[in-house]
C-alpha cells in the first residue's frame, strides 16, 4: 500500500497524524447527499490522541444495527460449527451436480450448455 510520510523540522505544526483515504467504490451505493464527507481514516498521535472516521453520517436505517448483527451470528454460528462438505466443480460450470436438486422441482434458470 503506498502511503506519503511528510516531516521537516521547521514545519507550521509539530503533528503526528495518519490518515488512511479509501478508494471510493466504483458504483454508489448510496445518493451523494449521504456521503458526507472524505474516506478517510484519520489517527492523531498526540498527547491526547483521537480516532474519526465518518461512517454513520447520512441515512442510518442503511446501516446494521447491534441487534442485527448478533442475529446474523445467532444463526450462523451453527453452520460455522458445523460445515457441509466441500463440493469441487469443473471451473466454468454452473456448480456441483448436488447443487442441482436444492432448488427444488421448479429448478435452476440456466442456460442451455
Amino acid at each position: 500500500m503506498p502511503f506519503l510520510l511528510r516531516t521537516g523540522k521547521a514545519l507550521a505544526q509539530g503533528r503526528r497524524t495518519i490518515t488512511i483515504g479509501f478508494h471510493e467504490p466504483p458504483l454508489q451505493m448510496f445518493p451523494s447527499h449521504c456521503a458526507g464527507g472524505p474516506n478517510e481514516l484519520v489517527l492523531e498521535l498526540t498527547d491526547e490522541p483521537e480516532i474519526s472516521l465518518d461512517v454513520l453520517r447520512g441515512e442510518h436505517t442503511l446501516f446494521t444495527s447491534t441487534d442485527e448483527v448478533q442475529r446474523l451470528w445467532e444463526l450462523c454460528d451453527p453452520v460455522l460449527a458445523d460445515r457441509p462438505p466441500f463440493r469441487p466443480y469443473a471451473q466454468g460450470s454452473w456448480g456441483p451436480h448436488e447443487a442441482l436438486d436444492l432448488a427444488g422441482e421448479r429448478g435452476w434458470r440456466l442456460p442451455a450448455e
